[in-house]
């Protein structure tokens, strides 16, 4: 098992596996049920007491509008909303 964040430039948040499973990558795909918002959006998060977040929303999700600490994982990257998934390779293929 490796400990790899998965985060090669900065912009992604780590993938948030503490270890990766035996023949699993991380890996960044769409994700479709989010839509990237234009900039200037409020995050429409509630703190504790009902405080609104103070920072600028990125993506959207059923309606909600979600900073980039909000997002669960999520980010825009080329203009699409991007997460991380486990994709494995088939138990017969070769370690690289």
């Amino acid at each position: 098992m490796t400990t790899d964040t998965g985060n090669p430039d900065g912009n992604r948040p780590p993938h948030g596996w503490a270890e990766i499973p035996e023949g699993g990558t991380p890996t960044a795909e769409p994700d479709p049920d989010y839509i990237a918002l234009p900039p200037g959006l409020p995050c429409t998060t509630k703190g504790p007491w009902g405080t609104d977040c103070p920072e600028p929303a990125i993506v959207a999700w059923r309606g909600k509008a979600t900073c980039a600490r909000h997002s669960h994982g999520h980010w825009v990257e080329g203009g699409q909303v991007m997460h991380w998934v486990m994709r494995y390779r088939p138990s017969d293929t070769p370690v690289e």
